[in-house]
């Protein structure tokens, strides 16, 4: 592995934790909008980057108001969520139009961080499974999803911003790069 793709990964990795710490007062707990979340979108550029994200959110959960749980819970959501979009890249043909696939690679963290995260704060803290996996399904639509997706979209289409992120690629999302 070259320097450059470990000092990638690891300001992933960086990142991540940076971003959760910086808005924790919304990242941890039953209603959570935890804005690092929309990094779980570079699988969708490059399946490596689902290991910084793992290990950022493991390092990120440890002040987590469920502390070891939730590096351990909260870190498994991350490994669904980024297999979920790693899937959809691998078959973006399905969905016809790249920035599709990328909208529906979203839903699998929604999907899987809801279920998974919910299941989670029903267990250890009492709270209502319902309702906790609904919020936090909830949090991951509005940051992956409604500012993650359109972001991610328009960051596609820059040359500079592709070749930081994958230097291999030659393809922007909605096929008009700069």
């Amino acid at each position: 592995m070259k320097l450059r793709t470990i000092t990638q990964l690891a300001a992933v990795a960086a990142a991540y934790v940076v971003l959760t710490y910086v808005f924790g007062f919304i990242a941890y707990g039953d209603v959570q909008f935890r804005i690092a979340e929309l990094l779980i979108l570079l699988c969708f550029f490059r399946k490596d980057y689902a290991i910084p994200l793992i290990i950022g959110c493991a390092i990120a959960n440890i002040p987590s108001p469920l502390g070891i749980v939730d590096v351990a819970f909260g870190t498994a959501g991350t490994v669904f969520a980024a297999l979920g979009v790693i899937f959809v890249s691998r078959h973006q043909k399905w969905f016809g139009r790249p920035w599709i696939a990328l909208a529906a690679a979203s839903l699998f963290p929604v999907f899987m961080n809801g279920l998974w995260v919910g299941w989670e704060l029903h267990l250890f803290l009492d709270l209502p499974f319902l309702a906790s996996a609904l919020s936090v399904a909830f949090g991951e639509l509005v940051v992956v999803t409604f500012v993650g997706v359109p972001l991610f979209s328009l960051l596609a289409n820059n040359r500079n911003f592709m070749h930081l992120i994958d230097p291999g690629s030659t393809n922007a999302i909605n096929g008009d790069g700069e």
